[in-house]
C-alpha cells in the first residue's frame, strides 16, 4: 500500500492519549493510530452519504421545488416575514390583550374568560395607559413633488 507523509497538529491532551494506547501496545505507533482512526471516521461518513454519494445543492433545489409545486397547487401564498409576524402580534392581541375604558370612579373589572385562561404557574400581568392616538400629516406633505408646482394655478384663491 502505498503511503503519504503528512504533518498534522492536535490537542496535547490527545497526543497524551495516543501514547498511552501505542505504550499500551494496542498500535504499533501513531501513525498506526491515526490511520485506523480516520478509516473509522471516513466509513462513518460514507453511511451518512449513502450508497452514492450526493449533491445536497441538488437535493435542496429538488426539496424547494417540490414545495413550490405543492403550494400552487393547493394555492397556498408565501407570505413575508412581516406579514408573518403581523399576524402573529394579531392573534396575540386577539388572545391576551383586552382594551378598556374606565370612567372615573369605575372600578376595574376583567373579563371573565381572560380570568379563565390564567390558572397555575407564574403571570406577568401589565396594566399600561393607553395613548391617545397620534394624527400625522407628513405622508401628505412628503407627497409634495416639485413636478407639483403650479398644479392648483388654475383655481382662484379663497
Amino acid at each position: 500500500m502505498r503511503t503519504k507523509e503528512v504533518t498534522i497538529t492536535i490537542p496535547e491532551y490527545l497526543y497524551e492519549e495516543s501514547l498511552k494506547l501505542t505504550s499500551a501496545g494496542l498500535f504499533r505507533d501513531l501513525s498506526e493510530l491515526v490511520s485506523a482512526g480516520l478509516r473509522r471516521e471516513l466509513d462513518a461518513a460514507k453511511e451518512l452519504l449513502g450508497p452514492e454519494e450526493t449533491n445536497w445543492q441538488e437535493e435542496l433545489s429538488r426539496l424547494r421545488a417540490q414545495i413550490r409545486e405543492k403550494r400552487a397547487k393547493y394555492g397556498i401564498t408565501v407570505k413575508s416575514e412581516e406579514e408573518t409576524l403581523d399576524e402573529l402580534r394579531a392573534a396575540r392581541r386577539e388572545l391576551w390583550e383586552y382594551e378598556i375604558e374606565l370612567e372615573p370612579g369605575e372600578k376595574l373589572t376583567l373579563p371573565a374568560s381572560l380570568i379563565d385562561q390564567v390558572g397555575a404557574g407564574r403571570w406577568l400581568i401589565t396594566i399600561q395607559p393607553l395613548a391617545a392616538p397620534i394624527r400625522s400629516h407628513s405622508a401628505f406633505l412628503s407627497s409634495y413633488a416639485p413636478e407639483d408646482e403650479g398644479l392648483y394655478d388654475d383655481y382662484p384663491p379663497r
